[in-house]
């Protein structure tokens, strides 16, 4: 049948219409099949929210990418998710860089990045996500990011698979590397 993205990955409803809690946004799902390892992959962007109070719903700052990996070749079984945290502030676990983006509209304090509109690949070895960082809260946009995983680690659903996440912000900025 059909699952809503927020119990797919484990979260709790995007509103509780009982107790007005709130869960958090899952935005931008894309879905890839892989032939040549017999996996779905599908992944969405998440936005932590304020769960209950007068500012339910509001945004909290940290977002992160969850990756679905289907365990066999039909998308109607089970799947291993993966968590990218890409507020890209200094914080999360495993703590993210630190792009330096700002807290308010008018440029001032620092807060966290938005890793928005990711977009999917992959090729024989890996498995790759693209975002478009802009301050989650402030007027700017950084430089695109790019998280590449393994491919076969993903697609074997191991438990901690590493990532590698390629900053595009020096080129964006027109300077050279070196």
């Amino acid at each position: 049948g059909v699952t809503a993205l927020n119990p797919f990955y484990g979260y709790p409803a995007a509103i509780n219409r009982p107790t007005g809690e709130r869960g958090p946004e899952l935005t931008d799902p894309s879905c890839y099949f892989d032939v040549a390892t017999q996996r779905w992959f599908h992944v969405v962007l998440t936005l932590d929210v304020q769960p209950t109070g007068p500012n339910a719903g509001a945004f909290l700052g940290p977002n992160h990418l969850d990756i679905a990996v289907s365990q066999t070749s039909s998308p109607v079984g089970l799947w291993t998710i993966y968590k990218i945290a890409v507020q890209d502030d200094g914080t999360g676990t495993p703590a993210t860089p630190d792009h330096g983006c700002t807290l308010t509209p008018a440029g001032k304090g620092h807060g966290p990045c938005f890793g928005d509109y990711p977009h999917i690949g992959a090729d024989a070895n890996g498995f790759y996500i693209t975002t478009n960082e802009y301050s989650f809260f402030g007027p700017e946009f950084k430089a695109a990011q790019i998280y590449a995983l393994p491919k076969r680690a993903l697609a074997a659903n191991i438990a901690l698979v590493p990532v590698t996440q390629f900053d595009t912000t020096d080129a964006v900025r027109g300077k050279q590397a070196g």
